[in-house]
């Protein structure tokens, strides 16, 4: 009767354990819980870590994407088949409330306000008309502390350019 009693024991200890086991084998961890990660500025946080909306990065989507472009940079403005780069300087401003445009103007290009959409460190400049009456389209990039574009300025009546170039610039954050 005792060796019954042990083996009904020993069967419902090993059949508890294994349901135990099974339990904590199927069970996911949120780690986002554990791990204690809070998202801002709307992201969501999926296995640990922060998914952030547009316009939002960083380890808990914190910074605003367009800030960091915000700086005044000198470099070369170098006009396509041009010999002589030229000196030249771009200060970038952010636009608020949105976290994804930059505008910048630069020093050899008079009376013109660019604006560019960021993702990332990427800039894309859609067409868009100057007041010198050249219509300008682009992209660039910021690369820890370097400014660069490549551009096209054309001058288009009737949707045939009359005259054009293309530019490229490349600076480094003075400020």
């Amino acid at each position: 009767m005792f060796k019954h009693k042990s083996i009904i024991y020993s069967s419902l200890l090993f059949i508890t354990l294994s349901f135990v086991a099974l339990q904590f084998s199927s069970c996911e961890r949120n780690r986002c819980k554990t791990r204690g990660t809070v998202c801002l500025n709307e992201g969501t946080c999926y296995d640990g870590s922060c998914l952030c909306t547009s316009g939002f990065e960083g380890d808990s989507c914190q910074y605003p994407m367009n800030k960091k472009f915000a700086s005044k940079f000198g470099g070369l403005f170098i006009k396509n088949n041009s010999i002589v780069p030229d000196a030249d300087t771009i200060t970038v401003v952010v636009d608020t409330p949105s976290n994804t445009s930059i505008r910048w103007s630069h020093l050899r290009i008079k009376n013109v306000l660019f604006k560019g959409n960021v993702d990332g460190n990427e800039i894309l400049v859609p067409a868009m008309l100057g007041a010198d009456g050249f219509t300008y389209k682009g992209s660039g990039s910021l690369n820890q502390d370097v400014f660069t574009l490549s551009m096209r300025a054309d001058s288009i009546v009737a949707g045939i350019s009359l005259k054009g170039y293309g530019y490229t610039f490349s600076g480094n954050r003075t400020k």
